[in-house]
């Protein structure tokens, strides 16, 4: 099996668990479009412990998931033994984005400041709600400060420079506080 380098593969989904008895996989994606993902002939897994690619033998989108399977993936003893890997993809194999869409892979580490030139940390997460995701930036002091990716916040998102330009209002930050 040869090895890649993971910083270079983007995640999509994660095994769940074994499908059956011929090493398929229940898996769950990661992705806001599943069924874009049914033509791909190889993934590459992440068990933790290594990453290695594999050929695609089936690929089929359910209302809750995907049932995917590997060749040389035959029993189901070998599909458990993948229980919890990451699926991933190269970039050049992600959906197009619309505009005003981002991948979290692209968020992660940018600078965000206030259209005044306050950097109040670097993004470290996302959380997804209900109206709108919720970004999650830590500042020098490790303090979490959480701000909505609502238009009357985020005002500018330089994904060449990394960078978010926000405008919250100042009761945001003092919640965060």
């Amino acid at each position: 099996m040869a090895l890649f380098d993971r910083d270079q593969l983007v995640i999509i989904g994660r095994v769940l668990q074994a499908q059956g008895l011929k090493g398929e996989l229940k898996a769950l994606p990661l992705t806001s479009d599943p069924a874009y993902y049914e033509g791909l002939t190889r993934i590459f897994l992440d068990t933790g412990r290594e990453v290695f690619e594999k050929n695609v033998a089936r690929w089929q989108t359910t209302p809750t998931g995907w049932i995917i399977a590997l060749e040389g993936v035959a029993s189901r003893t070998d599909a458990e033994g993948l229980r919890g890997a990451e699926l991933l993809v190269e970039p050049d194999r992600l959906k197009p984005l619309a505009p005003e869409e981002y991948f979290l892979h692209d968020l992660m580490g940018c600078q965000v400041e206030t259209m005044e030139g306050v950097v109040l940390g670097r993004v470290t997460g996302l959380m997804e709600t209900g109206a709108h995701d919720v970004l999650v930036i830590e500042n020098d002091d490790g303090r979490e400060i959480l701000l909505p990716m609502a238009a009357q916040v985020v005002k500018d998102m330089d994904m060449a420079r990394k960078v978010i330009r926000v405008d919250p209002h100042p009761d945001l930050l003092t919640l965060n506080g």
